[in-house]
């Protein structure tokens, strides 16, 4: 699939989570969902990990939740193995450092 498409599919499934809809079709103490990818070949899981941070950047939302793995991992090691890497919205830092920083 080329790198726009996959951008854009990433751009989609980051608005259906931001959008609540989902939330309909659950109850309401439930927690948000985890969107896992699994990836063909380590550098396009790489690409969509850059791809998924900055498309997080650019929505501020921290209850979204996206992990991926490559399809080889998941096949040594199955789904409940150690093989999801996840990709967090950044965290919202007001100047990015500390208060009892005086250097």
């Amino acid at each position: 699939m080329p790198r726009y498409r996959v951008r854009k599919r990433l751009k989609n499934y980051i608005e259906y989570l931001e959008d609540g809809e989902w939330q309909s079709e659950t109850d309401e103490d439930e927690p948000n969902p985890i969107a896992m990818f699994v990836c063909p070949t380590l550098t396009d899981m790489i690409y969509c990990k850059r791809a998924t941070k900055r498309l997080l950047e650019e929505k501020w939302d921290e209850d979204i939740r996206m992990w991926f793995t490559t399809v080889e991992k998941l096949k040594a090691r199955g789904m409940t193995g150690k093989i999801w890497e996840e990709v967090n919205a950044p965290e919202d830092d007001d100047d990015g450092q500390d208060e009892d920083d005086e250097d």
